[in-house]
């Protein structure tokens, strides 16, 4: 992708796996019809990585998804519903929320439905009810990338890699930006690091995960994604 602005004015670059990790290659304006050579960002994502297997929530981060599934499952049980509608549903609640948030509302919407359910954005409202009656997710294959990768996850997919705002800012991209093509190229990354350190890209994604909020002050949590307590507490989960 060449490193100029697009119509809009917005900065372009390219996404490439290096020996040092993460490098992205952007052009940067210096004058009017003039653009400088290309300015290389290392956010070294391969290190936030490690730090999230190794440090405190390294054991949550190699359990995260089989917890989550298990809490998922445990719910699914009790109101007789099907794990792969619980687990949709959750992730159809989690953009622009923390997991416990997004927790909170899908149980309440599997409770007691949609319309007695508030705080919901109304972007994600009406994707929870196209799904619900239609049992599509996303209104176009390019668009929900974080949403069917959050689910595929929980569900056990060992290949799920789910970017969400602190993977972007680990990865060194803007995650509003991520768009079908480039939500692959960024999963690709993780995949490769993943790789790099011999985990799945799922264990690999949630340690990302850890490693940044890590390094940006959020420090412990716990691992169950707690759809299936009877009460749930905010503060509990990220």
């Amino acid at each position: 992708m060449p490193g100029a602005r697009n119509a809009r004015g917005r900065l372009r670059g390219r996404m490439v796996c290096g020996a040092r990790g993460l490098r992205i290659d952007v052009h940067v304006p210096t004058g009017v019809g003039i653009v400088s050579p290309p300015v290389h960002v290392t956010p070294a994502p391969l290190r936030y990585l490690r730090e999230g297997l190794s440090g405190p929530e390294g054991c949550l981060a190699l359990r995260w998804y089989d917890d989550a599934r298990e809490g998922c499952d445990v719910f699914a049980r009790e109101h007789g519903l099907p794990l792969a509608r619980v687990v949709t549903v959750l992730a159809l609640c989690s953009p622009r929320v923390s997991v416990g948030q997004s927790a909170v509302l899908a149980r309440s919407v599997l409770t007691w439905g949609l319309d007695r359910t508030g705080g919901l954005l109304p972007c994600v409202r009406a994707s929870l009810a196209r799904y619900l009656a239609t049992g599509v997710v996303g209104a176009r294959p390019d668009r929900a990338c974080k949403v069917r990768a959050f689910a595929s996850a929980i569900l056990g997919d060992p290949d799920a890699v789910v970017v969400d705002v602190w993977v972007a800012r680990g990865l060194g991209v803007v995650h509003a930006h991520l768009d079908g093509p480039r939500y692959r190229r960024a999963a690709d990354v993780v995949r490769s690091l993943a790789g790099r350190v011999g985990v799945s890209p799922l264990v690999g994604q949630a340690a990302l995960w850890y490693g940044v909020r890590r390094a940006a002050g959020h420090v412990g949590g716990v691992s169950r994604l707690r759809i299936d307590a009877p009460a749930l507490v905010q503060g509990d989960l990220f």
